[in-house]
C-alpha cells in the first residue's frame, strides 16, 4: 500500500555539474519507482557552470519523471529548494544535494518507516557515510527518534546533510519551506522548524553517500562564522527561551564552540585562547571539545558534541 505514495526527490544544482550525473542515476535507481526528479539549476545564465548543467540534463530528455527548472538568476541553495518544492507534487519530499548519491532502497525504507509509525512522525533520516575523493571519513551514527527539538538546538543531534531527509509533504507546507535568507547550515535551520511541529523517524541501515568537496560553500573566515551564529540564536530566540536556562547557556556554548573550530582546524592556539575568554569557553570545556574532535577522526565515526 505504501508504494503507492509519490515521492518528490528535489535536486538542487549549484556548480559541480561533473558529479551530478551520478547524483541523478542514484536517485533513478532507486527500488521506490513512484517518484519524481526534480532538478532545479540555480547556476547563472550563460555561465559555465550553465552550460555544463544544461549538457548533463539533454541526457535525460526522454525520462518523464525528470522535471529541469532553471532559475531566471542564481538565488541560493534555499531559494532553489523552495523553487522544487513549488513544482513537487509528490506525498513525500526528499532533498539530494548535486553531489551526494542515495543507495538504492533509500526512499523505500524511508517511506516504509513512516508509513508503519503513527502520524505524528513527519520526518525520516538514515545512517551515511561521508566521503572525500573517494576515501571514507567518518560514518554517522545517531539513531534516536521521536521529539528532538531540544537536541537539534544543543548540537547534541546530528545528521549531516538534507540530503538525509524524507519528509512528509504536509510538514513541508506547514513550515514554508525553506529559510532563503540562511546562506550557509540552511538544512539545520529548516530541520529545527520542522521538528517543532513533527516527530522524527530512523532508518538504521546506510542510505546515503556524502561527498565532501573542496568547492563546496564553507565559511572562509571567522566574521563569517560569527555572523552565522549572531543570525541562528536571533532566529531562533523564541525556541531557545522556552528551554531551562542551563540548556539556553549550553546552546550558547555549542554555538562558540562550533565557531572556534576555525583556530584549532588553522592551529592558531593564541587566537583559539582569545576567542575562548571572550566566549566564556573555559578550558576544560575546550579541552573536552577537541578531544571529541580527535575521537571523532580517529574512529572515523560522525556525531554530535554533548556539552
Amino acid at each position: 500500500m505504501y508504494m503507492a505514495k509519490k515521492v518528490s526527490i528535489i535536486i538542487p544544482s549549484y556548480k559541480r555539474a561533473d558529479m551530478l550525473k551520478k547524483t541523478i542515476e542514484s536517485a533513478l535507481k532507486q527500488t521506490y519507482q513512484n517518484t519524481e526528479i526534480i532538478v532545479v539549476d540555480d547556476n547563472s545564465p550563460n555561465s559555465e557552470d550553465r552550460i555544463s548543467t544544461e549538457k548533463v540534463m539533454n541526457l535525460y530528455l526522454k525520462i518523464k519523471k525528470i522535471k529541469y527548472i532553471k532559475h531566471s538568476k542564481n538565488k541560493n541553495g534555499s531559494a532553489a529548494r523552495n523553487t522544487g518544492i513549488k513544482h513537487s507534487t509528490g506525498d513525500y519530499i526528499s532533498f539530494l544535494d548535486n553531489d551526494d548519491e542515495f543507495l538504492p532502497d533509500k526512499i523505500e525504507l524511508q517511506v516504509k518507516k513512516l508509513e508503519e509509525l503513527p502520524n505524528e512522525y513527519g520526518i525520516c533520516y538514515t545512517k551515511f557515510i561521508r566521503r572525500k575523493s573517494g576515501k571514507l571519513i567518518d560514518r554517522g551514527v545517531e539513531n534516536r527518534e521521536g521529539n528532538l527539538t531540544r537536541e537539534i538546538l544543543m548540537g547534541t543531534f546530528y545528521i549531516s546533510s538534507g540530503s538525509n531527509m524524507l519528509l512528509k509533504r504536509d510538514v513541508v507546507l506547514k513550515i514554508k519551506g525553506f529559510n532563503e535568507k540562511f546562506q550557509r547550515r540552511q538544512d539545520l535551520e529548516f530541520l529545527i522548524r520542522a521538528s517543532k511541529i513533527t516527530k522524527i523517524a530512523h532508518v538504521n541501515k546506510v542510505c546515503l553517500i556524502i561527498n565532501k568537496d573542496d568547492r563546496q560553500n564553507t565559511f572562509k573566515n571567522i566574521w563569517d562564522l560569527e555572523n552565522n551564529k549572531r543570525q541562528y540564536l536571533e532566529t531562533f530566540s523564541d525556541f531557545i527561551k522556552e528551554l531551562p536556562l542551563k540548556d539556553q547557556e549550553d546552546i550558547i556554548l555549542s554555538q562558540s564552540l562550533l565557531s572556534s573550530r576555525y583556530f584549532i582546524e588553522r592551529k592558531k592556539l593564541r587566537d583559539l585562547i582569545k576567542y575562548n575568554e571572550e566566549n566564556n569557553i573555559s578550558n576544560l570545556l575546550q579541552f573536552k571539545h577537541i578531544m571529541y574532535l580527535v575521537k571523532r577522526k580517529l574512529l572515523k565515526q560522525c556525531y554530535g558534541f554533548n556539552i
